[in-house]
């Protein structure tokens, strides 16, 4: 009787060990299905950007007052005029006289006392850029003969932007004479080239961008994104390729199956890789997770 017993119990657990043994790779199947992520091929671009702060030179033209009195201005703010054309007037004791813009251009009431002081032509020439002392003209300011009323900006003249990168993902070569930058301005992109720098523990670079936005007129300073990286085409996480040998792959689903195909990287930047190969293609599926797939594996 006892030996019937342990006969069922160990029949018993054989039986088990037996079921466990072929249920464990439906379990394991099942359970790397649902941990496997995919997601499709497309083209795709990315880019990587630094935070500068720029010191904006530019054509500009101070005007004074000619004779002391109380001031009153004649156009708007940020208004452009030809040249001759009356922008203030002073009055005092009586007299009148009018200031007319010296040229063409942006005429600005808000200065810094920069202005005769950066050229875009020589943006090397000052090594020290002294303090700025912000100073807005208004109607009603009594000033003495020779103080500052305005400034004219040419607008159609490029802008030259002082520069100090501080990122290491900055290549020496973005640094050489003639090397285009892409600056980023409230989500507008503009190109500047290098036309000078100056050597030092922080290298300072000097962008020329023949276009640019209008703060560069109105303000001295600005903040930009630099694209210091770009990166095109069919991208995948860099975790999404797996090699056999030497030779680097990615598992795409093929009928509803898992095969690996082998790929070519084009380009790295951060976490994403460009890549091509045989049968890649925009809209095939591919995995991004492949530490949990095998060659066949179903996918569906």
């Amino acid at each position: 009787m006892q030996k019937s017993r342990l006969s069922h119990v160990l029949l018993a657990v054989l039986g088990s060990a037996v079921a466990i043994w072929f249920l464990i790779p439906v379990v394991f199947s099942y359970a790397s299905r649902q941990l496997v992520q995919t997601a499709i091929l497309h083209p795709q671009y990315e880019r990587c950007s630094v935070t500068l702060q720029a010191l904006v030179f530019r054509d500009e033209t101070l005007v004074r007052a000619p004779a002391p009195g109380c001031l009153g201005l004649l156009v708007s703010d940020g208004e452009r005029v030809s040249k001759g054309t009356p922008i203030a007037k002073i009055k005092d004791a009586g007299m009148e006289r009018i200031i007319v813009s010296p040229r063409a251009g942006v005429v600005y009431f808000n200065l810094d006392g920069l202005e005769e002081m950066l050229s875009p032509d020589r943006p090397d020439a000052l090594r020290t850029i002294p303090g700025v002392k912000p100073l807005r003209m208004s109607a009603g300011d009594v000033l003495c003969k020779g103080d500052p009323v305005a400034r004219v900006v040419d607008n159609l003249d490029p802008v030259v932007l002082r520069v100090t990168p501080e990122s290491d993902a900055v290549t020496p070569e973005r640094y050489e004479p003639g090397a285009m930058w892409i600056l980023c301005v409230d989500r507008q992109d503009y190109r500047g080239r290098v036309v000078a720098s100056l050597p030092g523990e922080e290298a300072t670079l000097f962008l020329r961008l023949e276009r640019y936005p209008d703060c560069c007129l109105r303000e001295r300073f600005l903040t930009c994104q630099a694209v210091v990286g770009e990166l095109d085409g069919l991208l995948v996480p860099r975790s999404a390729i797996i090699c056999r040998g030497e030779q680097e792959g990615i598992f795409v689903i093929y009928k509803g199956s898992s095969q690996w195909v082998p790929v070519e990287i084009l380009g790295q930047l951060n976490d994403k890789v460009s890549i091509k190969g045989a049968g890649l293609s925009e809209g095939i599926n591919y995995v991004v997770n492949p530490r949990w797939v095998k060659e066949g594996a179903m996918l569906r």
